[in-house]
Order: C-alpha cells, then structure tokens, then sequence
C-alpha cells in the first residue's frame, strides 16, 4: 500500500561504476568475485552478461537482474576520497562501522559557504570537509566537528521545534566564519529526531561521540 525508500546521496568519482542488481546475483556471487568481474569493465554489457553467466553457474537459484552505469562529468577521485576521510577522521563517528556510515550518509546535507560567510551553529552540527573555517578564533581541520553544544541542546527538541524557522532558517547565533570557500557535512536537528525514530542503534552510538569531544573541551577539578 505504501513505500517508504532510502534515498542515499553518494559522492561519486568520474569513471566509479554503479551496479544495481536483484539477490539472484548477490546471493551465488560473493563480494570479492563480484569486484574481480567488475575490474574489467571497458564494455559494460559484456561485463552485465559475464555477472549473469557467472550466477549462473554458481547455480543460479533465483532470477538474475543486472544494471550497470558509469558516472561521467563527476568529482576527480581525489576530492571523494578526501571528503570520506574527512568524514571518517571525525571524532565523534569514529566507533561507526562501515554500514553506519552508508547509513549516516541518508542524512546528512553537504553545505558549501562562500569564503567570508558566517555560519549559524544552530542549523545543527557540522563536520567541515575541506576549505577552512574559523570558530570562537580556533581553526577548525577537516574531520573536526563544530556546533556540537548547540546541536546536543537541539537534538532532544520534539519534531514540531526542530522545524521551526528558528533552527533551520539563518537566524540566531553565528559563531563560526568560513576564511575559504568550504565543504561542510552538516546532521540536522530535525534529521537526527528521524534517525532517533528510525534507526535507534545507530543514534546511541552517534550521541556518545559527541558527548565525548564536547567533555574533551571541559577540565576537571
């Protein structure tokens, strides 16, 4: 009666090869000859039919679908790769398995801000991908995460105020200013709430991180 899909936003590199197939595929052809066939990929049908045939003859239990795409006119290698490590260096996602950040992914918005721009902490947290950004005088480094007292007083907000202009629209505080154009990964409140809801497992392990880098800026007696 109804759908409820994950809509994923993946960074893609000029050349990478997407392969969008049923379980009659992924069932009798494991990972690692799944890469060893799409290694050779110069002509994609060739390829689709050698995925077929191979599935085929691993005993081909169910029906066999098989789709591949090539990505042209998308970001140079370099650039996908460094905004995964950055991602990836944060502190407070680094007890994340591999699966939680695909799924981390569905919910994060990709922010670019103009050099010179102030950016409102109150939009939510942000992970800077590359360029540099300025926050209370301290540069922050790619991987670093910043806005993180402000989001954890958010997050716990009900779904109605993480809505509110007052969150999401470009008023209130703005306590960090971008010295170069820069990248950032930015985790709504709102967003957060519906991870909450939908995927509990992967919000506690997200909450512990940042409670842990914002007790790194407290000392104790």
């Amino acid at each position: 009666g109804s759908v409820d899909p994950d809509i994923l936003d993946v960074n893609l590199a000029d050349g990478d090869i997407l392969l969008l197939c049923s379980d009659g595929l992924t069932g009798p052809v494991k990972e690692p000859e799944l890469l060893a066939l799409l290694s050779d990929n110069s002509d994609l049908k060739k390829t689709a039919s050698r995925l077929i045939n191979t599935a085929n003859d691993n005993g081909g239990p169910d029906n066999i679908t098989v789709v591949l795409a090539r990505a042209s006119a998308a970001n140079c290698a370099e650039t996908v790769d460094s905004y995964e490590s950055a991602i990836r260096k944060c502190g407070a996602l680094n007890s994340l398995t591999e699966n939680q950040f695909l799924v981390l992914s569905l919910y994060l918005d990709t922010v670019i801000v103009p050099e010179g721009d102030e950016i409102n902490t109150l939009r939510g947290l942000y992970i800077l991908l590359d360029g540099s950004v300025s926050s209370f005088g301290h540069e922050i480094a790619a991987g670093q995460c910043f806005g993180l007292k402000d989001f954890c007083m958010l997050h716990d907000t009900d779904a109605e105020m993480a809505n509110s202009p007052e969150l999401t629209d470009n008023t209130g505080t703005k306590s960090a200013i971008a010295k170069s154009d820069a990248v950032l990964a930015l985790l709504r409140p709102a967003a957060f709430l519906s991870l909450k809801t939908r995927r509990p497992s992967l919000a506690v392990p997200i909450m512990q991180g940042l409670l842990q880098e914002m007790a790194k800026g407290y000392e104790g007696p």
